[in-house]
């Protein structure tokens, strides 16, 4: 219970409550996704093509020294057989190299393949060239094939496809797996029967360029819960942590994903985690799913329909790539339907939650998105932070003084009336929304000269002090007015020491509220004798 004295007269004097609570600074992690490749990759084990294949031997010598880059090499000895003066003719020798034990990381967009030949020929009589296809189905299906024409007979490095380069087609990650990949070397020239030139291949390495979505959750900014999707008013600046939010009120939190990557993502289900109380940083911090949480819960908001579609709202988020993609508004889950960006678009999510928890030091939290709990490809430039109101309490607060009208005496009653009190303030930061009434209680008045006079007498032939809330009004800083009303205009008597001025039924009044426009009248009774009176009202709230 909380006890507030005010004394009336030329003064009215009652103690402040000031709450308020240091801003830290938001935590940022910059990073930047760019492409990548694997770096040049060794075969491992390899075949001859032994039919329709040349002299169906491929590199019959050593064919396992091309597996890495040395001294020594695999050698195919008077290559072919009758013709082989293209790639793909029967008379040409070919031998398959595979197991390249390619790795990579989930979300990998394909853009190039680039293979190499370190090789060397006998003689550059009837221009002998070696040609490179690719399998994706463990040798069943190839792509057309890359043709080199050998300009050395000492080794030389050689070229097939490259950093943009995908052999015709679009591939799968799938598709790179030691089941499913094959290079293919061939061996020709141009005469017309069978070749007498030997090809010496030291190295056949891989290299798989490839490109990654980069989801940055760049901006955020907090909402409060007041109107519809695109009309209601922001708690605070963007990319701004919001303080003093009070426990049980309903909060929203807005969130931008902009694809800064050169791939576009997957499906992606944009999940909403929060730390732990109190981590040393967002980027260090343990994260949980919302609806895992001990400390926040998603907040069904009368505003919202879950899963309804996101707009671009103006003077929200900035714009941080070129076409706003819609998201989704989110109050009974904490867990968007799948969202495709490309590498040009970014999207907007709202989140309508609220805190539970019972600490009561004022604890803060940072939150990030994620796929479905996977961090994979995703940038937190910025996570979205918050603390909350610490010292979780009733607290009311009232004006420091005020004066009544004065009047003259008189032969008849009369009455000092429209006198304000001023701004009287409560808030509740309590856990478990218990509701609470604001009362006040008087005693009578006392003078300078030792004269009194009653407060709470029949009002005609003694002293009565009314309470007037006729003209008061309540308003809402934080927090729902719903379950809060006023009491009614009563003046103090024998029978009344106690007059009710704003109640909050159980489930309500968590939050910050003003009430204003409350008046104090007296009746002063005939032949009052003049002098300075002074009374004490105590306010309580509880």
């Amino acid at each position: 219970m909380k006890y507030l004295r005010i004394f009336l007269a030329s003064a009215l004097a009652i103690n402040l409550i000031f709450t308020g609570w240091p801003i830290s600074l938001l935590s940022n992690q910059i990073n930047q996704v760019q492409a990548a490749d694997t770096g040049f990759l060794n075969a491992t084990s390899n075949a001859a093509v032994t039919t329709n294949a040349g002299d169906n031997n491929g590199y019959q010598t050593n064919p396992t020294n091309a597996y890495a880059d040395n001294t020594n090499s695999a050698v195919d000895t008077d290559s072919g057989a009758n013709t082989n003066n293209t790639c793909t003719v029967i008379g040409s020798d070919k031998h398959n190299y595979y197991n390249y034990n390619i790795s990579l990381p989930s979300e990998a967009v394909i853009t190039g393949i680039e293979v190499k030949q370190d090789i060397a020929v006998d003689s550059l009589t009837d221009s002998p060239f070696s040609c490179v296809q690719l399998s994706w189905d463990g040798g069943t299906t190839w792509t057309t094939a890359t043709s080199q024409t050998l300009s050395a007979t000492a080794q030389t490095t050689y070229t097939y496809g490259g950093s943009a380069n995908i052999w015709g087609r679009t591939w799968a990650t799938s598709e790179l797996t030691n089941a499913n990949f094959r290079v293919r070397a061939i061996n020709g020239d141009t005469r017309n029967n069978r070749s007498n030139r030997d090809f010496s291949l030291d190295w056949i390495p891989v290299k798989i360029h490839y490109s990654l979505p980069n989801r940055d959750q760049i901006h955020y900014r907090w909402r409060n819960d007041d109107n519809s999707e695109t009309a209601a008013t922001w708690a605070a600046n963007e990319d701004t942590k919001l303080t003093d939010l009070a426990t049980n009120t309903i909060i929203r939190l807005r969130m931008e994903i902009s694809n800064e990557g050169a791939a576009s993502t997957p499906s992606t289900p944009y999940r909403l985690e929060v730390s732990g109380a109190n981590p040393s940083s967002c980027s260090s911090a343990t994260y949980t799913r919302i609806s895992a949480s001990a400390d926040w819960q998603m907040a069904n908001s009368s505003n919202l329909t879950d899963g309804n579609s996101t707009t671009n709202v103006a003077n929200g988020l900035t714009d941080e790539n070129t076409t706003f993609v819609a998201g989704q508004v989110k109050d009974t889950s904490d867990e968007t339907t799948g969202i495709t960006l490309t590498s040009t678009q970014f999207t907007e999510i709202e989140y309508s939650l609220k805190s539970i928890t019972n600490d009561d030091t004022g604890p803060s939290y940072c939150f990030r998105l994620t796929n479905s709990g996977s961090t994979n490809n995703f940038t937190y430039t910025r996570y979205a932070e918050v603390a909350i109101m610490a010292a979780g309490e009733l607290a009311l607060t009232a004006p420091t003084s005020t004066t009544m009208t004065a009047v003259n005496y008189s032969f008849s009653g009369q009455t000092s009336s429209g006198n304000s009190l001023g701004l009287l303030n409560i808030t509740d930061t309590r856990g478990g929304t218990p509701g609470w009434s604001v009362d006040v209680t008087g005693e009578d008045w006392t003078a300078t000269s030792s004269e009194t006079m009653d407060y709470d007498g029949d009002g005609t032939n003694t002293g009565q002090l009314t309470i007037d809330l006729n003209s008061a009004s309540i308003t809402a800083n934080s927090g729902s007015l719903s379950g809060l009303s006023l009491g009614g205009t009563d003046s103090f008597d024998s029978g009344t020491n106690n007059i009710n001025i704003i109640t909050a039924t159980a489930g309500n009044g968590t939050g910050d509220y003003d009430i204003n426009g409350i008046n104090l009248d007296q009746f002063i009774p005939a032949n009052q004798p003049t002098s300075n009176y002074t009374m004490v009202l105590t306010f309580t709230a509880s």
